[in-house]
């Protein structure tokens, strides 16, 4: 199994390497299920197969019988537990959105009189 991360992308989590060609790549990411690439496009970095747990949802993703890739249905820890990961990953990028949000959105003053 191979895995990868897409730069660009950080919030699609880690994904696992499906199919790959010549110019393609079908990957199945944590977040945002398969999606394919263009090799020549996409910037990806390997993600080291011990920074995968045996239990991640990644290793378990298989095609049915239509040939779309699914991940199997989850036990409720397996859902906290990789709500909490990706959570966190997505946690510096929303502070910081939130923060240029809120110098754009100063509360406007009203000079009504009564």
């Amino acid at each position: 199994m191979r895995f990868i991360r897409h730069v660009k992308k950080p919030g699609w989590g880690v994904g696992r390497v499906l199919e790959d060609d010549r110019e393609d790549v079908l990957v199945f990411f944590e977040a945002v299920g398969p999606k394919k690439l263009r090799k020549a496009v996409a910037e990806l970095e390997e993600v080291p197969d011990s920074d995968v747990g045996p239990s991640d949802l990644l290793r378990h993703v298989k095609a049915d019988a239509k040939g779309k890739y699914a991940a199997p249905p989850l036990t409720f820890e397996e859902m906290v537990q990789n709500f909490l990961r990706i959570e966190e990953a997505a946690s510096t990028t929303r502070t910081t959105s939130r923060r240029s949000a809120s110098i754009r959105r100063r509360p406007s003053r009203s000079l009504r009189t009564s």
